[in-house]
């Protein structure tokens, strides 16, 4: 009784700790089930089964029901060691039994009679294939994190997944930026989760948080048929869990330097290390330049110039319109890592903490020199301009068990970063280059309570703040901006001060209760959710005005600017201060996991919640209820657990990040007034005014949340011991995405669900997989796919433009002006130009008597920026018996779509699609990774010295071409990043 009333005054305390707001939430856990059978193979009943695990502050135990079956459930992940025994029969111990998160395993013993007491050993052979869901999910442990060639970030290990896409970054091209996208759905899909409880940016959805590498694990994600406990993602659900203590002392320090380079000696002290090669490459830049155009020849290969073998390639120079010689991207990083975590009291109390402290610099290829002497040229004592950065990482976390019954855990994360010249790139002059910085802080509290054998109560609280601002590296906010709609360049200053402020907190609570004799086994598990998060944003923009200029064209100068500027248009900005928006939800769900017979698990559940955004007054933009049903069949068609038929069906919703409110804003950050040059006049008219003082924006009262609707099914079959292969086809489709769209001709917008604004995806897998044995590990994959929709999921781009349509809110499709009157002062003589380009954007036309709205797709429908034909991979490792470690990561990709993107005048930019969406392929793309690593034991301590080489080959395809229809159009503005290596060595005890 004593035991039972600390429990339920502990769980009273904590859920009186845990009341604040909230955050999403999932389970962090996994279960053991098993079966005991005695020598004929008959049930044995009544035999205790204890568990054992550095990650399970002391043990549990259990005994086997009539059927011989036991059931440990809401285990920590970790590798455990089972004992069963039984009166008469030898006791067995599996050890190497590994929980993994949100997975069931399957333990099957078979006791012997006794004729001594004796103990049998067994390591346990770990299962390929979940037969008990019918999810679509990887589980990545230790082995998989250390020994494959991947950066130290977890978005890096998720791109090697199959059905995932995160080797280029889709919004500006070139290397990924750490948002892969899943299964069609863009950057903006996911749900990125630490320790259960969500870290999504409540501004971008993108990740919120990065978490020490060496602190992880496990990682588990869900690209289909994700429970009903997880939302808040219509693409991929990611859950990392952080280590923790245990009753042993262990530890870890190390450093990690990684660095890109082209041949032996490229920025390792050789020839090129002081930049000759840049050197060389502005000289034949400038040699060229000098001669008449038809004369020129930048080629690489180019007899008088000297160049280290593959320290260059061929890449757009917006300046010149043509591809030149340029030096490929450098950088140099370094970090200092360590970790400790041990008991403070044995089977009761531990710690474990991580820490990280890196700085490096960044200088991607065709990067602008900072001209010192003022010629022009690139000279002696100057040099191109670098992004340098500085961060830390810092993990603090202790987990109490009480009593036996009772495990409780509190973390604490901080994540800081720092960013000179944040923008460099070969579109953004020195001038206009920004500074970044952020800081996040994460508090989260855990509990799990044992109320029986069959019922666990768990327990979660999270407060995250955030910080992320943007501001000119130069300091001035005084001097306008501007930018270049011919060759895509920003210059003069960097647009604006961007002040950004991103909380979540929240509380959420579940039940999950084992049941027998019920028609069959079921594994219920209920829950109800709190979540709050905040965004906030203040900007700034810098000397009030962005002049949009075409070098060499162009009207006279506005007052005040130079005379070699020539604007052809500019925008008036108002500062309005800073702007905030809250989000609300309450969430409720229930899951079953019911086997009806042993080879038959039926997993369904329902997610009902809802959301609710304000505007900056604090009144209600988005009041919405948003119910997910979810349904997985998973079939043991052989009933050993070898070979699965799976089916699963559900709808997921994705909310609207807390931004979207602005739409309607009595305030707007984004107030402007759009003047451009006029040739009939000779003056600037007034072509476009946003204020939502005068053109109110309305959420159409019926609008309804977007969502995905999935399907899949697979088969898989164990071929051998430890090697799965199987096939699978997935289809979604993705609907109700909001857009604005244009009611009348004052501009006013309604904020509503068109029909025709839609993604979808299929694709048809084949995968391998061995579990880590014998030191081999290999997962593989072939994926054909096909992803089409009107809005990518992620914000579009223009080549070095501003931003366009912003992938799961609203952006520019459709707003081809409707109506008859509309549209016919428009294409007056004086205003006509305005409208050039809007048929290749979709439109939406408006009856002027009836006010029917008719929609169109035209252009803006096709390939979405991410989609690839063919995707295959292929991720291995294999560990010696003398500790030497190989692996390697390979892709080959088909080439994803691109386009011709028009310019707009009404907008100022390429918005449209003249040739329609996705009309153009890349080439082929391949990459080969390599990791090798050597355990060196030093008695009870060991030391692990390892090098990865990225893109070992020295590969160098196109990854982005310029879109914008003019001069530079079609030209390669990225390639692959060039060839890199990471070198770590790390000392553990």
């Amino acid at each position: 009784m004593r035991t039972k009333h600390l429990i339920a005054c502990l769980a009273a305390g904590l859920l009186a700790l845990l009341w604040a707001g909230s955050a999403f939430a999932a389970a962090q856990t996994g279960d053991i089930r098993g079966l005991v059978v005695g020598p004929e193979g008959d049930p044995v009943e009544d035999a205790r089964v204890v568990i054992a695990s550095p990650s399970l502050l002391g043990t549990r135990a259990t005994e086997t029901a009539q059927d011989g079956s036991f059931r440990f459930i809401s285990l920590p992940p970790g590798v455990y060691e089972v004992q069963v025994q039984k009166e008469g029969l030898k006791a067995e111990v599996r050890r190497g039994v590994r929980v993994s998160l949100d997975r069931t395993t399957t333990v099957r013993v078979g006791l012997q009679l006794a004729t001594a007491e004796e103990t049998v050993e067994v390591v346990a052979a770990q299962p390929v294939i979940d037969t008990t869901s019918a999810a679509i999910s990887e589980t990545l442990g230790a082995e998989y994190l250390d020994n494959l060639p991947v950066g130290r970030s977890y978005q890096d290990v998720i791109r090697t997944l199959p059905g995932v896409s995160g080797r280029i970054d889709y919004e500006q091209g070139g290397p990924s930026g750490g948002n892969p996208s899943v299964r069609g759905e863009g950057q903006y899909g996911n749900n990125f989760l630490l320790d259960g409880f969500s870290t999504r940016d409540p501004a971008t959805h993108t990740f919120g948080t990065n978490v020490h590498f060496d602190a992880i694990e496990q990682i588990t994600v869900f690209t289909d048929g994700a429970p009903a406990e997880y939302g808040e993602a219509t693409g991929m659900i990611a859950n990392v869990v952080t280590k923790s203590g245990t009753d042993e002392f262990h530890g870890s320090v190390g450093v990690i330097l990684e660095s890109s380079f082209s041949n032996p000696a490229y920025d390792w002290g050789g020839k090129d290390s002081l930049g000759e090669v840049a050197t060389e490459a502005q000289r034949m830049k400038d040699d060229q330049a000098a001669l008449p155009e038809e004369d020129r020849n930048y080629d690489c290969d180019q007899e008088g110039y000297d160049f280290a073998a593959g320290s260059t390639y061929m890449i757009l120079d917006t300046s010149l319109a043509q591809e030149v010689c340029t030096p490929k991207r450098r950088f140099f990083d370094w970090s200092l890592n360590g970790t400790l975590g041990g008991p403070l009291v044995k089977e009761k109390l531990h710690f474990f903490t991580a820490f990280e402290y890196g700085q490096g610099w960044y200088e991607p290829e065709g990067a602008p020199f900072i001209d010192l002497d003022g010629d022009g040229a690139f000279g002696a004592g100057e040099e191109f301009l670098r992004q340098t950065s500085k961060s830390h990482l810092f993990l603090g976390k202790v987990t109490w068990s009480p009593v036996s019954q009772a495990r409780l855990s509190y973390s604490y994360l901080n994540n800081a970063q720092r960013r000179h010249n944040y923008l460099t790139s070969t579109l953004v002059q020195p001038e206009a280059q920004a500074d970044y910085s952020s800081t996040d802080s994460v508090h989260n509290l855990n509990g799990t309570f044992y109320l029986s054998d069959s019922l666990v109560l768990e327990a979660k609280g999270m407060l995250s703040r955030g910080r992320v601002d943007v501001v000119p590296a130069s300091g001035n906010t005084v001097d306008a901006s501007y930018y270049d709609i011919g060759t895509g360049e920003y210059y003069g200053n960097h647009d604006s001060a961007d002040y950004n402020r991103r909380n979540r907190e929240g509380v959420a609570f579940s039940l999950t209760k084992y049941l027998t004799r019920a028609l069959g086994e079921h594994q219920i598990k209920v829950g109800v959710e709190y979540h709050h998060t905040f965004e906030s944003r203040d900007l700034v923009y810098s000397g009030g005005y962005q002049y949009v200029t075409d070098l060499g064209y162009g009207p006279d100068e506005i007052p005040g600017t130079d005379d070699d500027m020539d604007p052809i248009a500019y925008t008036e900005y108002t500062n309005v201060g800073e702007l905030g928006h809250h989000g609300y939800s309450p969430v409720i769900y229930g899951q079953d996991s019911w086997n009806p017979w042993p080879w038959l698990t039926v997993n369904y559940g329902l997610r009902v919640e809802q959301v609710r955004l304000t505007q900056n007054d604090g009144s209600d933009a988005v009041n919405q209820w948003m119910t997910a049903p979810r349904l997985g069949i998973s079939w043991d068609v052989t009933r050993d657990g070898k070979t699965q038929v799976a089916f699963s069906a559900g709808r997921y919703f994705d909310p609207n990040s807390n931004d979207f409110a602005g739409w309607a804003d009595s305030r707007s950050a984004f107030v402007f007034k759009e003047y451009t040059y006029d040739r009939a006049t000779g003056g600037y008219e007034l072509t476009y005014e946003q204020d939502p003082a005068g053109n109110p924006a309305h959420f159409d009262p019926e609008l309804s949340p977007y969502h995905a609707d999935r399907l899949t099914l697979s088969f898989k079959r164990e071929l051998l011991k430890d090697f799965a292969a199987g096939v699978r086809g997935i289809y979604s489709k993705t609907s109700n995405i909001p857009e604005d769209v244009i009611q009348n001709l004052d501009f006013e917008y309604l904020i509503t669900n068109p029909e025709v604004k839609q993604r979808t995806y299929w694709g048809v897998e084949l995968t391998a997989e061995k579990r880590m044995s014998n030191g081999l590990q290999i997962l593989a994959s072939y994926t054909y796919s096909q992803a089409k929709g009107t809005t990518p999921g992620n914000f579009e781009l223009p080549s070095g433009g501003n931003i366009g349509s912003a992938g799961n809110e609203v952006g520019v499709f459709l707003d081809t002006p409707g109506g008859v009157d509309r549209w016919d002062f428009l294409q007056s003589p004086d205003l006509a130009w305005l409208v050039d380009g809007l048929d290749g954007m979709g439109y939406a036309s408006i009856d002027p008597e009836t006010g029917e709205v008719t929609y169109n797709t035209q252009g803006y429908d096709g390939y979405l920026p991410y989609h690839s034909f063919h995707n295959i991979k292929v991720n291995a490792s294999y560990t010696m018996p003398w500790k030497t470690t190989v692996g390697l990561v390979f892709e080959l990709d088909s080439g994803h779509a691109w386009q011709k993107r028009g310019l707009v005048w009404l907008y100022g930019d390429y918005y449209s699609f003249p040739e329609g969406r996705g009309s153009r392929f890349m080439p082929p793309v391949a990459y080969f990774d390599l990791h090798l690593g050597q355990l060196i034991p030093l008695g009870k301590t060991e030391v692990e010295v390892s090098l990865d080489i990225f893109n070992l080959f020295g590969m160098s395809a196109p990854v982005s071409y310029y879109e914008n229809d003019n001069d530079n159009f079609g030209l390669t503005l990225y390639r692959q990043a060039p060839r890199s290596l990471k070198f770590e060595t790390h000392f553990r005890f």
